[in-house]
């Protein structure tokens, strides 16, 4: 009512799981574009964007997710941009 959300978010049965959170990110666009392997996974072919997360977001709780930042970008299997202090 105030315009805040609560700890259950602003729908809460509208919530996804994170694993359908990243998928929507990453392999779903792909398909729905009809690029299936070129885009959205990691494996011989594909073009290798992704990002470098500090922690497994699996293994965190989802109340903290928001705040992991990533260390380091890959676009088209080249390192873009790789956060000081971090050794590749």
């Amino acid at each position: 009512r105030d315009g805040k959300h609560g700890p259950d978010g602003w729908n809460p049965q509208e919530r996804i799981s994170l694993d359908a959170a990243l998928r929507a990110y990453s392999t779903t666009p792909s398909k729905l574009f009809g690029d299936k392997f070129a885009t959205g996974t990691l494996e011989p072919g594909s073009n290798a964007d992704l990002i470098l997360l500090p922690v497994d977001p699996f293994k965190e709780k989802a109340q903290e997710l928001h705040q992991i930042k990533p260390v380091a970008t890959m676009f088209d299997g080249q390192w873009v941009w790789v956060d000081q202090g971090i050794d590749l």
